[in-house]
């Protein structure tokens, strides 16, 4: 049987489908969101600025209602319409998300954690543009020595492929959530197959179509 690491906990139906083709599954979750205790008095003011979100873990304890966004991904976008967001684009990534923004000449919020890949601040800072950081919760790493071999990991954000590799070493294919994570887990030396869409079960369904083929 196939086995895979997956570097976040999945629900009952995405083990089943990996079951079902034959894949078994251990999972721990590498990295811990924390949020901070300011987080509930940020006042997000609609039609000032355009919010950028690129991580779920974001969405806790703010406002969201009228408020102009800009994300990553279907669920995250899913999650803010439900919080009365308005909407305006969802992206693959952050640096498509922020290019975008740049584009239009917005004036913009980044709602984000203090761990974070450079990539929406180095977008603004190249083009002059007028960018806020606001960091609404802290990620810790979990880290825990998980013993393979793997014939496959599942990786869901750049922290998550770090806490991996502050226990573990086995450099095995790695199925990633977006490109930005796929590029850490492969400047980590793995070979890395993105999913086809910004959300776990995209992972877990390019796991199970490369161990199909």
């Amino acid at each position: 049987m196939v086995e895979v690491l997956s570097t976040r906990r999945l629900d009952a139906s995405a083990l089943a489908e990996l079951a079902e083709s034959g894949i078994r599954c251990t999972a721990h979750d590498f990295v811990d969101i924390v949020p901070r205790e300011h987080a509930c008095e940020i006042q997000l003011q609609p039609g000032e600025r355009t919010v950028l979100v690129s991580s779920q873990n974001a969405l806790h304890a703010l406002d969201w209602n009228g408020v102009q966004v800009r994300c990553v991904g279907e669920k995250t976008a899913d999650k803010l319409r439900s919080r009365g967001a308005h909407v305006l684009s969802v992206h693959s990534g952050a640096a498509s998300m922020s290019e975008h923004a740049v584009a239009l000449g917005e004036t913009c919020t980044f709602v984000c954690g203090s761990t974070r890949m450079p990539t929406v601040e180095d977008t603004f800072a190249r083009a002059g543009g007028a960018l806020e950081v606001v960091e609404v919760y802290d990620t810790l790493h979990a880290s825990r020595r998980m013993d393979g071999p793997w014939d496959g990991i599942l990786f869901f954000s750049p922290s998550g492929v770090r806490s991996y590799h502050a226990s573990n070493a086995q450099l095995a294919p790695s199925f990633c959530i977006g490109a930005t994570t796929g590029a850490v887990a492969q400047s980590f030396g793995h070979p890395v197959v993105l999913a086809s869409k910004f959300t776990k079960l995209a992972v877990v369904r390019a796991a199970i179509e490369h161990f199909r083929s």
